[in-house]
C-alpha cells in the first residue's frame, strides 16, 4: 500500500497522509472497491471505533462511529484499510463480543504466551500497517535520533494527525526494539 501510494499521490512525503489519497489508491491501483461510512452512534466508552464488511460482489465498506476526533479518524479509517487489504475469509470473526474478548486477553501484558486466532492476529497486523503507513518506522527512529531519545509526542502527534497515545505506543522502547529486529 505505502509504495502504491508513494507512486501515485503527488505529495507522498508530507507528514499528515491524505485518507482520500489512500482511499483512492486502494480503489484505483489496487482494484479494492471501497466505501466509507459513519455511523451514528457516539463513540465515547466504545472499545470497538470501526469496523469493515465484505460483500459477496467484491466491494467493502468501512464504519466509523460517530464524533471521532479528527486524528483518531485517521487511524481508525486506515486500520480499517488495512484490514480491508489484508482480507481472507479465515481471517474474519462474525461473533464480536468473542472476538473482543480474544483480542483483549491475547494482548495482555499478563498473557504472553497467547497464540490468537487468524481474526486477532489480523487486528494488530491491521494496526501496525496503518501505523506503518501514518508513521513508518524509518521516520520514527529519525524522530527518535533528532530528539536524542526524547521527542515531543505532542508535537509528533499534531504533525502526523494520530492520536498521542499511538506516537507514545509505536515510540516507545519496546515497540522501537520489536521493529529493529524486524527491519533492521
Amino acid at each position: 500500500m505505502s509504495e502504491a501510494y508513494e507512486l501515485y499521490v503527488r505529495a507522498p512525503d508530507a507528514s499528515a497522509r491524505s485518507m482520500d489519497d489512500m482511499i483512492w489508491v486502494v480503489g484505483e491501483y489496487l482494484q479494492k472497491k471501497v466505501e466509507v461510512n459513519d455511523l451514528d452512534v457516539l463513540a465515547d466508552d466504545k472499545v470497538i471505533r470501526g469496523m469493515f464488511a465484505a460483500f459477496d460482489d467484491g466491494h467493502y465498506e468501512i464504519f466509523l462511529l460517530g464524533e471521532l476526533n479528527e486524528r483518531e479518524r485517521r487511524v481508525v479509517t486506515t486500520k480499517e484499510m488495512m484490514h480491508v487489504l489484508l482480507d481472507e475469509e479465515d481471517c474474519r470473526n462474525m461473533d464480536i463480543y468473542g472476538h473482543v474478548q480474544e483480542a483483549a486477553s491475547s494482548f495482555s501484558i499478563e498473557n504472553e504466551d497467547a497464540n490468537p486466532e487468524s481474526p486477532v492476529a489480523t487486528e494488530f497486523l491491521a494496526e501496525i500497517a496503518a501505523m506503518e503507513f501514518l508513521l513508518p518506522y524509518a521516520k520514527r527512529k529519525a524522530i527518535l535520533e533528532h530528539a536524542n531519545g526524547e521527542p515531543d509526542y505532542a508535537m509528533v502527534a499534531r504533525v502526523y494527525g494520530i492520536p498521542q497515545v499511538y506516537v507514545e505506543g509505536y515510540l516507545s522502547d519496546r515497540m522501537m526494539s520489536e521493529f529493529a529486529k524486524i527491519m533492521g
